[in-house]
């Protein structure tokens, strides 16, 4: 029982990934079911929060069955330029409040979206029933897992479920950029394979395992109405050990493929082959597992673009020509998958890039010189999401704590040029020939609009909206009076061009593919649309000829931005944020221990939201020795100092900590002092350590020890000194990484360092006592094959290499020795119930003695 209360511990602190800042004068609200923890900048964001918040919880209650036990906890920041969400199953939601910028990507008031998917998330997780709400009130984890019995569904359909939770209020919806993909998948033969829906493999946008969820739940929904949601909800808590497909069988007393199939031919009814109509010429081919950015014409006829693999780590920047073919001009892991921006004359791009600021991720504007490929660093903790050029400076969309504003940047001096709420959403910019008219793609209280705005007094011209269940895309300006859009208006992007003084749209391309952001350019006097497309083969870029045809007139609209709309909540209490008073306990979990004598006891662990203060006892008794002991350990993140105690009622074996953290940026460094004393006091051992990471992102991490043992009988006083220093790498696709870890120690006295407890075997046993030693490992895995067998519980997924060598030298009593070893080993990941990662590992490896092993291991949740 101890062992599956420490498998809870772990699950509950890894689930968690809130990043905070101890800058922050953290404040808090509290309202009838929400107690939310907020910075002062984003206080009306929040009360917004609290307002959406309480106006869904009624009805999501009811369709999840949720019973609840406590408030359940919001953290609302805008510190990282980011828009997302987080939810926990410990009734905690932290949530990224920024607007979403990505053009493509929702059509609703994205807060409302925001909020409401990551509660649905809670109230269907936390979920329980009969005997398992009531241990899950008690213990917080009643599954041997440790986790709520719903949290164990696979990934696809807990977004799916969450999704839907946001379009039962009206708040999401199955755009046409979603039907996109249904549309493209249906007309493949792999209909969403398990390494899409299950390991995220391929995507688009990172939506595939969404929207495969998302559509799928809402025809479950439709067809056999959402009684039976409820009913798998119930089966979950007392079978999920089946898995979903076993549980969902039994609900829809058919197998869940049958169900899909059902699914898949509603779509094929929905989406049949269109006609062919005007071809696009395809410029481009996708690559395998790819996804791009609008292209950008450059005068000379190429064409750039980003390109982002599903599979790797980086984002590039590609320069693909006629004549020399595809080059790529950057390619980093810390690009912004945004539109670029080309200066007039063709020689120099704008493109965004992420740093980590003092641990906060935040977005500023890069400039590449096309013909030299040197590039420029415009902005530093800008936080500026896009940029394009104007005049001799640039005009930059600026994150203000969650609100959007559009500046002047020239010099490094910024000027603030509109003052919107956060109500008020800047997607994309573009900028007339003479430059004395900007367009803004904007999203106001879930409206897409596009809005024209005079450069001479920053005030707008016009604004037009694409009509009711419509969406429209911002391309670019073809003259001073006209630019492109892409409008859905006709069940599938086409390219229009919309005339600013009069309002008169055109449809100038007439294909059966999906045309994103396009722009036009003129070459050997012939005009050509160009643009990304979406079609049978996924993304492409494309061009075509230019075929104007129905001629349509839309009106423009008030231009009033300013009335934002603000929460009328009233809280129950409000106040300054502390840390104690928020404790909240994840588990709670009384024990048996018969294993080798009668032990009864009781374990806690109680942490605030921010998950800076944590707590932990474990009290128990020893019926067979009478002995009563208690494990107490705290975690203060920050200047504030951790303790960790042990007392023993019999003996008195007391062993005290006393941990400090300090950040000095890009560093966090942390001090630790343990003392150990036994029975009659006497002193046992001072532990001095220091450990310093990287903040940004913990790739990177240096250990510092040192012991002293005092003398005890015959044995002389000892100590001993260590350094370890890891260091990981990522490289290549995702599942390859080299890991380098480094040791260097020294000991004295009675003490002897061990080298190998931890590893694969010993190497020269004989020489594992030294005094001064020096170690290096160097660990290789690589992404062998992607699997995709399905099992009753266990989805196969992923088959790893692992290569690995080991060199170390020792000196002891004069004598140098070198020790090392070098091996290679299998590992399949698999994922039982969808959710938890299983590996079967097997391990051959040889020293330089000739030594040779094989190990076979599993690793489990358990």
């Amino acid at each position: 029982m101890k062992i599956l209360l420490l498998i809870s511990l772990t699950i509950f602190c890894l689930s968690t990934n809130i990043t905070t800042a101890q800058a922050f004068d953290w404040k808090y609200i509290e309202t009838e079911h929400f107690n939310l923890i907020f910075h002062p900048e984003v206080e009306r964001q929040t009360y917004r929060v609290a307002e959406i918040a309480e106006e869904v919880y009624g009805q999501l209650k009811e369709f999840t069955g949720f019973k609840a036990f406590r408030k359940i906890a919001i953290v609302i920041s805008t510190q990282d330029d980011i828009a997302n969400g987080e939810a926990t199953p410990r009734d905690l939601i932290f949530l990224s409040a920024n607007p979403l910028i990505t053009s493509t990507r929702v059509d609703r008031e994205w807060l409302k979206n925001l909020i409401t998917h990551e509660l649905t998330h809670i109230l269907q997780t936390e979920t329980t029933f009969g005997v398992t709400y009531s241990l899950h009130k008690i213990t917080g984890a009643p599954t041997v897992l440790g986790l709520p019995p719903n949290a164990l569904q696979p990934r696809w359909f807990l977004e799916g479920v969450a999704q839907y939770g946001s379009y039962m209020e009206g708040y999401d919806f199955l755009d046409r950029k979603r039907e996109m993909i249904f549309e493209q998948k249906v007309q493949t033969e792999d209909f969403y394979p398990n390494s899409e829906i299950i390991w995220g493999r391929s995507e688009i946008g990172g939506e595939i395992m969404y929207n495969y969820g998302f559509g799928f739940i809402e025809f479950l929904m439709r067809k056999y109405g959402e009684d039976k949601f409820i009913e798998i909800q119930q089966m979950q808590n007392s079978f999920y050990y089946l898995g979903l497909d076993a549980i969902m069988s039994m609900v829809y007393n058919k197998p869940l493929s049958v169900l899909v199939a059902e699914w898949k031919r509603e779509l094929n009814q929905r989406f049949p082959i269109r006609i062919d109509r005007d071809i696009a010429q395809v410029l481009l081919p996708k690559p395998e597992l790819a996804e791009w950015n609008e292209p950008l014409v450059t005068p000379d006829g190429g064409v750039i673009f980003t390109e982002k693999h599903i599979n790797k780590s980086s984002i590039k920047i590609n320069y693909w020509h006629p004549d020399t073919g595809l080059t790529t001009l950057l390619d980093s892991p810390k690009l912004a998958f945004t539109r670029l921006a080309l200066s007039p004359d063709g020689q120099k791009l704008l493109y965004t890039s992420y740093d980590s600021i003092k641990g906060a991720i935040r977005w500023d504007l890069n400039e590449m010189n096309l013909q030299t490929g040197v590039t420029t660093r415009l902005t530093t903790n800008g936080r500026i999401v896009q940029g394009i050029y104007y005049y001799k400076g640039y005009l930059v969309i600026k994150n203000d704590w969650g609100k959007l504003h559009l500046y002047y940047l020239q010099d490094g001096q910024m000027t603030q040029l509109t003052d919107t709420d956060y109500n008020f959403v800047i997607t994309d910019l573009a900028i007339s020939p003479d430059q004395k008219r900007l367009a803004i793609n904007f999203n106001y209280n879930g409206q897409r609009g596009i809005g024209i705005m005079r450069t001479d007094s920053w005030e707008y011209e016009k604004i037009y909206y694409p009509g009711e269940e419509n969406d429209w895309l911002l391309g670019d300006f073809i003259d001073n009076n006209s630019l492109t859009l892409s409008w859905d208006r006709l069940d599938h992007y086409d390219l229009y061009a919309l005339e600013i003084r009069t309002g008169k749209v055109t449809r100038i391309t007439n294909t059966r593919e999906d045309i994103l952001q396009g722009q036009i350019q003129t070459f050997n006097e012939q005009q050509y649309w160009y643009g990304q497309t979406y079609g049978s083969a996924g993304f492409t870029i494309a061009k075509g000829p230019i075929a104007a045809q129905e001629n349509i007139i839309i009106k423009s609209h008030d231009t009033n931005f300013q009335d934002a709309v603000d929460s009328t909540s009233k809280p129950v209490k409000s106040g300054d944020y502390n840390h104690l008073a928020q404790l909240r306990s994840d588990l709670f979990s009384p024990y048996v221990d018969t294993e080798d004598e009668f032990e009864i006891g009781v374990s806690q662990y109680l942490s605030d939201p921010l998950e800076e203060l944590s707590i932990y006892y474990d009290l128990k008794w020893n019926v067979d020795r009478e002995e009563m002991t208690l494990n107490l350990d705290t975690d203060w993140k920050g200047t504030n100092p951790g303790l960790s105690l042990s007392i023993q009622s019999q003996g008195w074996d007391i062993a005290a900590g006393l941990t400090e953290t300090y950040e000095f940026y890009p560093y966090s460094l942390s001090a630790s002092q343990i003392f150990q004393i036994s029975d009659g006091f006497q002193f046992n051992q001072l532990q001095l350590q220091l450990a310093r990471s990287w903040i940004q992102r913990d790739s990177a991490a240096t250990l510092i020890q040192a012991n002293y043992y005092p003398a005890k009988g015959i044995e002389d006083p000892g100590y001993d000194v260590s350094v370890q220093h890891n260091q990981q790498f990522s490289i290549g696709y995702q599942g390859d990484s080299l890991t380098s870890q480094s040791i260097i120690g020294y000991a004295g006295g009675s003490n002897r360092f061990t080298w190998g407890e931890d590893d694969l075997f010993w190497v020269y046993p004989e020489k594992s006592q030294a005094q001064r030693m020096a170690i290096q490992k160097l660990h290789y895995q690589h992404n062998l094959a992607d699997l995709s067998s399905s099992l009753t519980i266990f989805d196969t997924g992923r088959l790893y290499t692992n290569i690995f060598g080991e060199i170390g030298l020792f000196c002891n009593n004069e004598e140098l020795t070198v020790a090392n070893m070098a091996g290679i080993g299998f590992e399949l990941e698999t994922r039982m119930l969808n959710l938890m990662s299983v590996n079967y590992e097997l391990v051959g490896a040889i020293n330089s003695n000739g030594d040779v092993q094989i190990k076979y291991s599993l690793k489990s949740p358990f």
